[in-house]
């Protein structure tokens, strides 16, 4: 796959999701007025240092957190509120082996794993801008073996993909860097064929997740043709060589306690197999 037809952690199930909402009739495609600056969350210049301590959960939707980790339920009318990336030491034993492309198709999530979800229905991004660098990779450049899933709830979402990629533990540990500083993208424009222009709002996801590292973004994208808002949840965790790279999307609302939930269960199963 060559830099001009990356596949990024994000886009793929945008439109799927996009998609679904439109085949069920619940938006209407008219263009959406403008939205000023000053009616989004802005951007920290600094994302405070944790030290290595570890973030608290979620918090329950309508009680957001004002310091950091991921604030509970995100939605259309309230906007996103942004929370600090995850920077973390750990001691943990590196793994005792390096997994074969079969053990991560193992490995991956599947819907036993998550209630309410089964396998998706959905290709890859068609080519377009992505706007933002840190995101418009999957990061499997490189990899000695890489799989992915997609799980759904339904046409219209939410959807959890999952990718694995084997990589080197500094590869990985650059990848989990990127992710986490994604948010300095801050506002940009995305371009995707049979979609048109996507105003996209980068901001910090702190990321409570195991793992040797971890770091998040949260994206909120408002297509200009259709009126309606998507979220959309990434998150990094690596152990080792392994990179999970997980994207939660939903419209309308995202729930982080899930993505939690989606994290831990995926780096729980790298774990059962090797």
């Amino acid at each position: 796959m060559t830099a001009g037809h990356r596949v990024g952690v994000w886009r793929a199930v945008l439109v799927i999701a996009l998609a679904g909402v439109a085949a069920g009739g619940c938006v209407t495609r008219t263009p959406t007025p403008a939205r000023s600056a000053g009616t989004e969350p802005s951007l920290a210049s600094e994302l405070p240092s944790l030290s290595g301590e570890p973030l608290p959960g979620p918090t329950a939707a309508g009680s957001p957190s004002t310091t950091t980790a991921a604030v509970g339920t995100a939605t259309a009318a309230a906007g996103t509120t942004a929370a600090s990336g995850t920077v973390r030491a750990t001691t943990a034993a590196p793994p005792p082996r390096v997994p074969s492309a079969a053990d991560l198709r193992r490995a991956l999530l599947n819907g036993g794993d998550l209630a309410g979800f089964g396998p998706g229905d959905g290709g890859e991004t068609p080519d377009g801008a992505g706007g933002c660098a840190a995101i418009d990779s999957d990061y499997s450049g490189g990899a000695s073996a890489t799989a992915q899933v997609l799980l759904s709830k339904g046409s219209a979402g939410p959807f959890i993909r999952e990718r694995l990629n084997q990589l080197s533990v500094q590869a990985a540990q650059n990848a989990v860097s990127r992710i986490r500083g994604a948010s300095s993208c801050g506002s940009f424009t995305t371009d995707l064929p049979g979609l048109g222009k996507i105003d996209v709002q980068a901001t910090a996801l702190g990321v409570p997740g195991p793992g040797d590292d971890a770091g998040g973004v949260r994206l909120t994208m408002r297509p200009r043709g259709i009126d309606v808002t998507v979220y959309e949840n990434i998150v990094a965790v690596r152990r080792g060589g392994t990179l999970i790279l997980l994207t939660h999307t939903s419209v309308g609302s995202v729930d982080d306690a899930l993505t939690s939930t989606a994290a831990s269960r995926a780096y729980d199963k790298t774990k059962q197999v090797w």
